[in-house]
């Protein structure tokens, strides 16, 4: 007869293994539960540019990808409880942090001046300036396959480490990769 703890391991091992029904359970039990705790945790004021549901689908991405990874040692549904509040608040955390730095600071916004709005006969035309396809499409198919794989990983979230890691080479050379990436976007935006 299996106790429960052995059902609760299992579970928490399919959890980890991304099994549809574990996953469902885990969103059914825990997804409504956090997002309140994130609208509660979010300051008013920065709800103007954080939505809780966001704070929550990035918490739950980083317990999938870590536990998946095997980083958690849990032995019972509440103790996945724990973690999931601490993830998720200090993903709220990270986000206040975030957007009270320097030039992102909320108290820094400025409304833009009175202009006229284009037209949708216009927007064609800004749009082809833009040319952010062409950007990213450059940035992607650049010769350099590491390169590659340090944009992809950034792009998912990864940290400098998480991708030193995946890829095999030291945080100094993810950083040296990432500011290649950002002179060259910012070369393609000042053209």
């Amino acid at each position: 007869m299996n106790t429960n703890s052995e059902v609760t391991v299992d579970w928490l091992a399919q959890l980890a293994n991304g099994e549809d029904k574990a996953v469902a359970e885990f969103w059914h039990r825990y997804g409504d539960a956090l997002q309140r705790v994130a609208e509660r945790q979010i300051a008013t004021w920065l709800r103007r540019r954080v939505d809780p549901e966001d704070v929550v689908q990035s918490a739950c991405r980083t317990f999938f990808r870590r536990a998946a990874a095997g980083n958690f040692s849990l032995e019972s549904k509440d103790d996945l409880w724990r973690l999931l509040l601490t993830i998720t608040l200090n993903k709220v955390r990270m986000q206040a942090r975030y957007h009270t730095r320097d030039r992102r600071a909320v108290n820094k916004e400025q409304a833009l001046p009175d202009s006229p709005a284009l037209q949708p006969a216009e927007w064609d035309s800004a749009i082809e300036n833009i040319d952010l396809q062409d950007m990213l499409e450059a940035a992607f198919t650049a010769d350099d396959g590491e390169r590659q794989r340090v944009l992809q990983l950034w792009l998912e979230q990864y940290t400098q480490a998480e991708i030193a890691a995946k890829i095999g080479c030291s945080e100094r050379t993810v950083r040296r990769i990432q500011e290649k990436i950002r002179r060259d976007l910012a070369g393609h935006l000042n053209n």
